[in-house]
């Protein structure tokens, strides 16, 4: 769980580390995790959700990454669990916001 809060904190910290963290891969397995039928602890998705919003944020190419990869069906599943509304609700502010193909 360290390693996901260091990449969550990073991924804030700096807009220089959004494109490189679509660009690897890591999104991407943030954006698995929160796909998962399997059940995953509290913590992992709040930090899953975490660096997907903050990877979004103002970052069309990653916006692009969750949209094309019909993420947001994940994020209204999750909707249902009311402890992770509070982080879903930027997490889809910060992926459809003034995203030109959304």
């Amino acid at each position: 769980m360290k390693s996901l809060t260091v990449c969550e904190f990073v991924n804030m910290d700096t807009v220089a580390w959004r494109l490189p963290y679509g660009d690897s891969g890591i999104l991407e397995f943030f954006l698995d995790i929160l796909a998962s039928d399997e059940e995953q602890p509290h913590g992992v998705k709040v930090q899953a959700l975490r660096v997907t919003g903050n990877s979004c944020a103002d970052t069309d190419q990653n916006r692009a990454r969750v949209v094309e990869g019909k993420h947001i069906v994940s994020f209204i599943k999750h909707l249902q669990d009311m402890s992770l509304v509070p982080y879903l609700i930027p997490v889809l502010y910060n992926v459809l916001v003034d995203y030109g193909e959304s």
